[in-house]
């Protein structure tokens, strides 16, 4: 077998090194868009301003195996200096490579050298993210298609997201199949899979998700959240959490955790699925194993033409804020506890909806949660916690105080179908913060939380109104119109809201009148409102006016009781000119 130039090595085998090679898609500062390697990456990050992949959804596994890279190449350099417990020099290290502006090329290509080859797709011995020698068991089935690897295939019940040719599915160039690589580590879905030669845990010829433990990728699982700013550098030390500030003991410290190894820093796994599997660290974390994969490359060994998968190191999802820093954790019930065998409530990954923009799920990872005891607990996402620390111990440093002033908070995630055995749709979403949202103590905060959850329960009483005015009308019968014009007029108010609250948590900085700013937001909501439901009433068939023998409301009854359910949650706007306000604004 002769291999071209480009993906082969003197040996005659395939060869595609992520450290040398062009593979992360990223767009520069100046708005040009390019390939980059991994190493390229860090060097130039600052002259980055984001990854930009082939679907959203990669970029979170592209941006933690990168963080992993990080942590792994300035501990070797200043872990013999800074020792196992020594959190203000930890401080000291981030301000001054903050303030410096961009990583130190010695130091990353230090650290990379030492682990050149574990970098190659199709090392012999140790190719990248995959296990050396995978092959299916079964005679009738020598690899699966690429279409295995990418969620953005079309594929009935299967993957929704594509902008494919149905017809250009036979292979991918190897810069894309490192990417969906990485990507699959992170989502692949759980389901049935076909063993492979050396797993044990077989029933039937087939390979089952473990029971009680997370089937998916890791970050299937979670909730995922992570911090930007205007470049790549800024965005990777945003989420770069030297330190755990739950302090919860040994586990405080993240940088430099010693046994925290990445997967090229160590042997790789063998085939056999590891259903009891114990991270080490945030780095086995944000670079987990949770697939035994081999990539199947053409004759040439410049395109991927198959691939085989199978479980790999799979994990409980409870109580693993410990390590894992991008999402926000809840304390589960107490028949989970019993479920589990655990002594106190576990701690349990929150997750997001696709039906519900970034702000109105922005409660768990601003806000104090619960501890199941009826007693406040700061269960936000260790990224937030550790920018907050971050402000906290630099507070008299004005000059950095103001690069940190503004961060856009990004959530990333793919929703699964039944048995979480296919993706059903993906989430990405975005909201610029002043960082003192960041601050668990500040008043901002319980303004945010206070006005999203006035909102919720204006909007309820909005499909409530539009409920009584269908009934009114007499369409309760054809129950499907029925609901679906409720899902509809409620839709239609929280687009019309988006915009102001993701303007106004924007520009919700320390020096606003906090009561003020409050009281101008409930107005804004307030008409914003009354607007969509006047525009409703008036195209509802609901009579206006009824007898009061009869019994029923009319529609302008209906109105007025949802109006004085707006100034309930919201307060009376003021009135203009000397008349009361809420039925002149939709006139």
């Amino acid at each position: 077998m002769i291999m071209n130039d480009v993906g082969a090595t003197g040996g005659g085998r395939p060869s595609f090194n992520l450290l040398e090679q062009p593979w992360i898609r990223v767009t520069y500062l100046k708005g040009r868009v390019g390939l980059v390697s991994l190493r390229d990456l860090l060097v130039e990050a600052h002259r980055i301003r984001e990854i930009s992949s082939d679907m959203p959804q990669q970029t979170l596994p592209l941006l933690r195996t990168v963080e992993a890279v990080l942590y792994q190449a300035y501990a070797q350099r200043y872990q013999p200096m800074i020792g196992d417990d020594n959190p203000t020099a930890l401080l000291q290290l981030w301000w001054t490579l903050w303030q410096t502006g961009q990583f130190d090329p010695q130091v990353i290509d230090n650290y990379l050298e030492r682990y050149h080859d574990r970098f190659d797709l199709f090392n012999p011995e140790h190719p990248f993210y995959q296990t050396p020698g995978l092959t299916y068991s079964s005679d009738d089935k020598e690899y699966d298609s690429i279409g295995e690897l990418q969620a953005d295939v079309p594929k009935p019940k299967k993957f929704l997201f594509s902008m494919r040719d149905k017809n250009d599915l036979d292979s991918l160039t190897l810069p894309e199949a490192a990417r969906w690589l990485v990507f699959l580590q992170a989502y692949d879905p759980a389901g049935i899979k076909s063993p492979v030669d050396g797993e044990t845990h077989i029933l039937r010829n087939r390979v089952y998700p473990p029971k009680s433990k997370v089937g998916t990728g890791w970050l299937g699982a979670l909730g995922n959240v992570y911090l930007e700013q205007d470049n790549l550098f800024a965005t990777l030390m945003l989420n770069w959490c030297l330190i755990n500030p739950r302090g919860r003991g040994d586990d405080d410290i993240w940088f430099g955790k010693p046994g925290d190894l990445a997967p090229w820093e160590r042997k790789p796994a063998g085939p056999d699925m590891n259903p009891d599997y114990q991270p080490t660290g945030i780095v086995d974390m944000l670079t987990l194993q949770s697939r035994r994969v081999r990539l199947v490359p053409d004759d040439s060994g410049s395109r991927v033409v198959g691939i085989i998968v199978c479980y790999g190191d799979v994990i409980s999802a409870d109580n693993m804020d410990a390590y894992e820093p991008m999402t926000a954790w809840r304390y589960g019930s107490e028949n989970l506890r019993k479920k589990l065998g655990l002594p106190t409530a576990p701690r349990m990954p929150v997750t997001f909806t696709s039906d519900k923009a970034i702000w109105r799920q922005l409660q768990p990872l601003i806000s104090a949660g619960s501890n199941g005891a009826g007693q406040a607990d700061d269960t936000r996402p260790g990224v937030i916690r550790w920018v907050e620390t971050l402000l906290n111990w630099n507070q008299d440093d004005a000059g950095s105080k103001k690069v940190l002033q503004m961060a856009r908070i990004h959530t990333q995630s793919m929703i699964y179908g039944p048995q979480n055995s296919f993706f059903s749709d993906a989430i990405d979403d975005s909201l610029d913060a002043n960082l003192q949202l960041l601050h668990l103590d500040a008043a901002a905060v319980d303004v945010v939380v206070q006005v999203v959850e006035r909102t919720e329960d204006s909007v309820k009483a909005l499909g409530s109104m539009v409920a009584q005015l269908n009934q009114s009308a007499g369409n309760k019968a054809q129950k499907d119109r029925f609901y679906a014009a409720i899902a509809r007029v409620k839709e239609r108010a929280y687009a019309s809201l988006d915009q102001l609250f993701r303007q106004r948590i924007a520009e919700f900085g320390p020096s606003e009148d906090i009561e003020h700013y409050r009281n101008d937001w409930f107005q804004a909501i307030h008409r914003d409102l009354i607007a969509v439901a006047g525009e409703y009433r008036n195209q509802s068939p609901a009579p206006s006016f009824l007898p009061k023998a009869n019994g029923a409301r009319s529609s302008e009854q209906i109105f007025d009781r949802f109006l004085s359910q707006l100034n309930k949650y919201l307060g009376p706007l003021p009135s203009r000119e000397g008349e009361t306000a809420n039925e002149k604004e939709v006139q």
